[in-house]
């Protein structure tokens, strides 16, 4: 009981924390990734508390001179419920990072695993603010269709390139229709 107490004064875990876009868009992931067994280990960060995990080399922000996404609102880690806080099968972690990038959340295992440094629970915005996603227009549903057929993903969030179909969608109606 002790030791939970002393995780509890380290780690923020509320989604209050959060900057208010962003919370909407965990709000949706955590809705999505809940029958995984996901949950929130932390959200808000300290300087204090960045800065020692910096210490620790858990993170290249050491807090002070550079602030961490956490520390902005713009961050939470997770961890499963059951007997493996952090499963070792990649495979659990690769649907949650599909369902994170579906609601415009960047996992941390893609942002930096081409470094080295894995960062499986960490994710973050991915700095396109939430919006409703308009409908697809009429010309657009034909395509929307065939990326179906073919097991695409057509999620409004999902990224082409740098920005979200939703977007490409509609940059294209605006210039071709």
């Amino acid at each position: 009981m002790a030791c939970l107490l002393i995780i509890e004064k380290m780690t923020y875990r509320k989604l209050d924390g959060l900057d208010p876009n962003f919370r909407i868009k965990t709000e949706k992931f955590l809705e999505e990734a809940k029958p995984l067994g996901v949950f929130i280990t932390e959200t808000f960060r300290s300087a204090e508390r960045q800065n020692k995990l910096f210490n620790e080399g858990k993170s290249y922000i050491d807090g002070l001179t550079h602030l961490g996404q956490h520390q902005k609102g713009l961050a939470f880690d997770i961890a499963f419920m059951g007997p493996e806080l952090y499963p070792e099968d990649h495979k659990i972690w690769e649907k949650v990072g599909k369902i994170a990038n579906k609601h415009g959340i960047d996992w941390g295992y893609d942002l930096w695993a081409h470094t080295g440094f894995i960062d499986q629970p960490h994710f973050q915005d991915n700095g396109v603010a939430f919006v409703t996603p308009p409908a697809a227009p009429k010309w657009a549903e034909v395509y929307i269709k065939k990326m179906q057929d073919k097991k695409i993903d057509t999620s409004p969030m999902t990224k082409v390139g740098d920005m979200p179909l939703y977007q490409l969608v509609g940059v294209m109606d605006k210039y071709f229709s």
